[in-house]
């Protein structure tokens, strides 16, 4: 992962069930193409490829910011059309960071679970969490500042 000012990048893995239904959806579209009429399968095949292009790019970020930490997951086409995916951990209601198999576990009050920074090494690990729980402390000593 790429440390930057606020957080963490690093290159989001293409998901499996993701390229499986663009390889459907292309297959329904050649099939109508061949046997039903092209016009009906040109579109199928269009929004198929653009399925598998999706999968092939997109980034993980990990933003420590004031007032939350964000995770936001932004695939190539979803996150042009609309934008990323995100979850978030107040820091209202941030419990406790905890290193777990290779990731950082994140858990709230709530009892949510936040699972951050996947395929880091453990010093990597180690520094996301003390910047994670040195963000929440700052937050906690003085929740006004930086609003």
């Amino acid at each position: 992962m790429a440390s930057k000012h606020d957080g963490v990048q690093a290159p989001l893995p293409p998901s499996a069930s993701g390229l499986l239904y663009g390889v459907a959806v292309v297959g329904l579209g050649v099939a109508l193409s061949v046997f039903v009429h092209p016009c009906l399968g040109a579109p199928a095949v269009l929004v198929g490829l653009l399925m598998l292009l999706n999968q092939a790019r997109g980034k993980h970020r990990v933003r420590i910011t004031h007032s939350k930490l964000l995770v936001e997951d932004e695939r190539l086409v979803w996150g042009f059309l609309i934008g990323p995916s995100k979850s978030r951990v107040m820091w209202a209601d941030f419990a406790a960071a905890e290193l777990g198999d290779a990731e950082l576990v994140v858990k709230d009050k709530a009892g949510g679970v936040l699972r951050v920074g996947r395929g880091c090494t453990v010093p990597e690990l180690t520094e996301l969490k003390t910047r994670v729980e040195q963000a929440a402390q700052r937050f906690l000593d003085d929740p006004d500042s930086g609003a």
